[in-house]
Parts: structure tokens; sequence; C-alpha cells
């Protein structure tokens, strides 16, 4: 029996980058997702956008086993790896937009990050931030370098994004790097045209993740409201069908706030989805929807989760 009614997945990338590997220590492959789909085909119930919106804010009965795919950021592995693969077995996806990164060509900003420390020979650092506070950590072991990041992502995650590109750079001073180089090429983002082809397969739905990935409980109500609005917006546009889903960028206990939850209510999504497998409020409800993030290839894990 399933220990819950619902399972809602949370992926990122397919084919995990080796320099995400390397300092985060994610991994997920082609063939590991192919297993976890094969997976779900045989022993669950696997859902697209509409019948998930229809349980999360309509208290539409839930199938036996029920499970719905999500992917989160829009990088261009969910077209050229994860979409052939669902086809295959007839599993449904939502993949959720950071739509700035779609407009521009660039990576989000967490990913720059991990990519300088990739690539620093340098075994501290020291970060200037705009408000004149200073943040720095220094690390002899491949965790303690991930602890670092972790801290360093954590005082970026509060600084305002006009700001950020300000930030990257000193950041990329600090650690030796040169050109403030950018891994978009070894973690493109769709293409609006990609997206479109997705949403027209009719297996695909399409939600926001915001537009420039900002850590919305850091925001004001006005820069919140415009991240979910002209994210929002911009999908319309393109897919030319309505955007209902929201999930919020992180989408941790600290990051997601009840007047964050209360704005994505108002400005038109049905349903939003955390990164936690339970929601951090005492009361559920159809826009603080739980997901359990899918970050390792291996099979019996991941088994165990859909138990």
């Amino acid at each position: 029996m399933p220990r819950r009614p619902l399972t809602v997945l949370g992926y990122h990338q397919i084919n995990t980058p080796k320099f995400l590997r390397d300092t985060m220590g994610w991994e997920m492959t082609a063939e590991a997702f192919r297993e976890q789909m094969r997976y779900i085909a045989t022993y669950h119930h696997p859902i697209g956008g509409k019948e998930l919106e229809g349980i999360v804010a309509r208290n539409w009965p839930v199938p036996s086993n029920a499970v719905a795919v999500t992917f989160d950021d829009g990088y261009r592995d969910v077209y050229d790896v994860a979409f052939p693969i669902m086809k295959e077995f007839h599993i449904p996806g939502i993949v959720f937009l950071t739509t700035g990164p779609l407009d521009t060509g660039t990576s989000i900003w967490t990913n720059i990050v991990y990519y300088y420390f990739y690539l620093t020979r340098k075994n501290q650092v020291q970060l200037k931030l705009p408000d004149g506070t200073t943040t720095g950590c220094r690390w002899n072991t491949p965790e303690e370098k991930r602890q670092c990041i972790l801290q360093i992502n954590r005082k970026l995650k509060t600084i305002p994004q006009d700001d950020m590109s300000k930030v990257l750079s000193v950041l990329a001073t600090s650690l030796e790097i040169a050109k403030n180089p950018d891994p978009v090429d070894l973690l493109p983002m769709l293409t609006w045209q990609q997206v479109q082809e997705l949403q027209e397969s009719q297996l695909f739905t399409i939600g926001s993740h915001t537009v420039n990935h900002r850590i919305l409980s850091g925001c004001s109500e006005e820069l919140q409201k415009k991240e979910l609005i002209d994210s929002k917006g911009r999908i319309e546009y393109e897919t030319q069908v309505s955007c209902n889903f929201l999930a919020y960028p992180n989408g941790q206990v600290d990051d997601v706030t009840r007047e964050t939850v209360e704005l994505a209510r108002t400005v038109g999504y049905t349903a939003a989805f955390m990164f936690t497998p339970e929601t951090p409020f005492p009361e559920r409800s159809a826009w603080n929807a739980p997901r359990h993030p899918i970050m390792t290839p291996d099979i019996a894990e991941f088994s165990w989760l859909l138990s």
C-alpha cells in the first residue's frame, strides 16, 4: 500500500553536468531516469496537469498509487531526454519555467555560483555584499566546500536581483575566475519553440518558476507580485494556454511565507508547489502543496520513496 494517496516528484536536470556532480553531489542520468519512469509505469498511476490540478485544487478523487512528475527551472534535457522517455512510457509531466533565463539564453544565477566554485583552485572565499556586510569561508574537503557554497548561496538569495550581476562578478574575482564564465553550454535552457512543442504534445503542462528565480520570502510584496505575474504572462503569451501552476523557487520552509502563498492565489494560480515532502504550514492548501525532490539515480531509493 502507498504511504500517501498522491506523490508529486520534483526533478531538475536529467543529465547532471560534471560541475554539479563535483560541487553539490547531485546526480541523475538518462539511464536512471528511464528506469524510474519504467517503475512508475509498471507499479503506479501517472497523472498529468489537468488531473493533478483537479486533485489538488478541486478535491477530485485520487487514483490508487497516483504519481505526478514535475521538473524545475526549464533545462533543455527535459525536451532532449525526458520527453522521448516519457512518451515511450505514456507518462505526462509538468515543467516549471524560470522565464528570464529562457529569454536571455543565460544560466540561472545559482548554477553560475556552482560553476565558479567548480573552476576555482582556491580553498577560501571572502565576499562583500551590497549592504556592506561580508561573508566568507574556507574548505579542505569536498564536503566543506559544499557547505561553503550553501553558505554563500544563502547570502546571495537575500540580495536584490539588480545587484546580482555585480555580486557574481565580485565572487568571480574573489575565487580568481576569469571573465565571469556562464555554464549555459553545459546545462542549456529550453527554447520557447521547444516549450511550445512540449505543450502541443498534450503530454506536458507548463507552469511558472518565476522570472528570475528570486527567493520570494526575501522580496517585497510588490516584487513578489511582479515575479509571479510576469512569468505567468510570459508563458501564456508563448503557449497560448493558461498557466495555472507555480513552483516556488528553492521551495524550502524559509523560502515561502503565508503572504507568498496568498499572493500566488490572488494573481491567478490554481495550485502552487513547495520543494519539500511536507508543507511547512499547519493547514495544507492548493497553494502550498508538497513535492518530493529527486536527486538520486538509485532505483532502490526511488522505489522506497514510492512504496
